[in-house]
């Protein structure tokens, strides 16, 4: 009996401190107590800081984004270049002395020319520091193409008082300091109103054209050598475009005229017949991404030169917003599906800016002739603006991924690893 009863008293005693006494320790969202996010907010997620995996424990680290807006004033073009460095590194032998050895290394640098100054600078993708090059003042900078892993810029600049386009090329100084910025060297001008101009694979040669009475003349530029006289082609509204074996020339593109590709050396017609037609070669195989305006809007497709073969892709691009890498097996295009076009059609409208982008970049990969296409990365929401790509440019490597933003001319950097591996 009285076992039962102190039995009782301890299980009325703990009902009633359950109930009366205990204090509640579960967290609660401010407002409400709901996980639910307030005002159609988006759930904040916990985000990595340089790619590495949570552990557990506080998950509150920063995250750092793959695309970064390297420049923020207008820039005018940009290339990658691999440029041989010497390290220093210093040891102690056996007898306390200081012994320094030297190595050879390379680093990648992305090149740019600043369109309102003229002037070259360059960012240490191994520091990610960027620092001025040159201080030779040349306002007002059109077009600029580098050579030769950065020794040599083009620029293009338009001559008010003559109503000419003035194109030159100039050394690029070696400069390790950023505080030792230098004058470009050794300019030498090219014929006046040069209408299109492209660097080979290997960016040690540059192609252009000039309008003559007939067309327009091809000429090739290398430092050692100048300019040299190509051939002459029956075509003047054209651009150029290079890869590691050819060189072809694109007639413009137009939503209602039909364009076509030819090959130089010599002038044959290649592919072509289609309205608002351009393409972007890959580099190293006889394929190209092509895309057209057609009667149920822009569409884009990859094809063979060899054997005549169209893949067609998921979604449609226009080609200018496209790059293959250095081996043509990987293919990156920005577009913007949400974009209305009225019957004006592309490419113009685009051109004129009637219309612009707000991209997301693609990604497309082949096996045995047919490519797939899917999301990559939106990179309007990753870089907290809207962004319209052009020039778009893989480093040599394919690590890192650049471009321009044709609102406001300001230079992006994408890196390519933490990207695709997200």
């Amino acid at each position: 009996f009285w076992a039962l009863l102190v039995t009782l008293i301890i299980i009325l005693v703990g009902v009633i401190w359950f109930f009366f006494f205990k204090t509640d320790n579960t967290p609660t969202t401010i407002g409400g107590g709901s996980d639910l996010p307030i005002s159609g907010d988006r759930p904040r997620k916990p985000v990595m800081t340089n790619n590495q995996p949570n552990t557990g424990g506080d998950t509150s680290y920063e995250y750092v984004s793959p695309l970064v807006k390297i420049w923020d004033k207008p820039v005018a073009g940009f290339t990658f270049a691999v440029v041989p460095v010497i390290t220093t590194s210093t040891s102690t032998n056996e007898s306390g002395q200081e012994i320094s050895t030297q190595s050879r290394a390379t680093t990648t640098y992305l090149f740019f020319v600043e369109k309102s100054s003229g002037n070259v600078y360059k960012k240490d993708l191994s520091t990610n520091k960027v620092f001025r090059v040159t201080n030779t003042t040349i306002p007002a900078v059109q077009d600029a193409v580098f050579l030769k892993g950065g020794e040599l810029v083009l620029m293009q600049t338009y001559n008010k008082e003559s109503r000419k386009i003035e194109t030159f090329v100039a050394d690029v100084p070696l400069v390790a300091s950023v505080d030792s910025p230098m004058s470009l060297g050794s300019p030498s001008y090219l014929q006046d109103n040069v209408i299109s101009f492209a660097p080979s694979f290997d960016f040690t040669t540059l192609y252009y054209l000039v309008p003559n009475e007939k067309g327009s003349s091809l000429y090739r530029y290398t430092k050692e050598r100048g300019s040299v006289f190509v051939e002459s082609v029956p075509l003047k509204d054209i651009t150029l475009s290079v890869t590691n074996k050819d060189v072809y020339v694109v007639s413009k593109p137009s939503a209602f005229v039909p364009g076509y590709v030819f090959k130089t050396s010599p002038f044959v017609v290649v592919y072509g017949g289609k309205t608002g037609f351009s393409l972007t070669p890959a580099p190293t195989n006889a394929i190209s991404l092509v895309s057209m305006w057609s009667n149920s809007g822009l569409f884009s497709y990859v094809h063979n030169f060899t054997n005549g073969g169209d893949s067609t892709l998921k979604n449609s691009f226009l080609a200018e917003k496209c790059a293959w890498s250095n081996t043509s097996t990987l293919l990156f295009c920005a577009g913007d599906p949400d974009t209305y076009i009225n019957q004006d059609g592309l490419p113009e409208m685009w051109y004129l800016g009637d219309i612009s982008f707000k991209d997301t970049l693609y990604i497309m990969t082949g096996v045995s002739g047919v490519f797939s296409d899917s999301e990559l990365l939106n990179i309007s929401d990753e870089g907290g603006e809207s962004l319209d790509v052009i020039k778009p440019s893989f480093d040599t490597l394919s690590y890192y991924f650049s471009f321009i933003n044709k609102k406001d001319g300001a230079l992006w950097l994408l890196d390519v690893t933490r990207t695709v591996s997200r």
